[in-house]
């Protein structure tokens, strides 16, 4: 072999050489320039949804602070509502109350008028019965005695008479 065949062969190596290296430089600064890009695009990315992370806690913060007005309202007149609601009751109660006590103890009242004037007519009664019984019962112990009398004075006659017969 010559020696130019291996100059040649060399040459052509090195050239090879030159161009691989000259290819891997460029293909390292494509990856260098595709890795900022892609880093430009995740920072862009990660602002972008940090910016709409932020606008959603703010709406749903601000929804959330409607929703508990308007629940601490509507609670408030609940409140309100059931708190009017039972005075109306207690009052409306105490006044039916006040109602049924005047109601029976004016019933009372009369049931005591209306038992006092019964017994009174009762005791009077019993007693002009008693007495026309004592008047009765006298007349009638009167005429028992009268009638006695005058059936006993029959039967000492009679016995007289049997007594004066027998004796003559």
């Amino acid at each position: 072999m010559t020696a130019q065949p291996h100059e040649e062969r060399t040459s052509r190596l090195e050239g090879a050489y030159e161009q691989v290296a000259d290819r891997l430089t460029s293909l390292d600064g494509n990856l260098a320039e595709l890795r900022r890009e892609l880093g430009a695009g995740l920072s862009g990315l990660r602002s972008e949804m940090n910016a709409g992370l932020g606008d959603l806690r703010s709406e749903m913060n601000a929804g959330f602070g409607t929703l508990r007005s308007e629940m601490n309202a509507d609670l408030g007149t609940l409140r309100s509502e059931m708190s009017a609601g039972l005075g109306t009751l207690r009052s409306e109660m105490s006044a039916g109350l006040g109602t049924l006590r005047s109601g029976m103890s004016a019933g009372l009242g009369t049931l005591h008028s209306e038992m006092t004037a019964g017994l009174g007519t009762l005791d009077s009664k019993m007693t002009a019965g008693l007495g026309t019984l004592r008047s009765e019962m006298t007349a009638g112990h009167r005429s028992l005695i009268v009638a006695m009398t005058g059936q006993t004075a029959l039967i000492i006659g009679a016995v007289i008479g049997v007594a004066f017969a027998l004796h003559r």
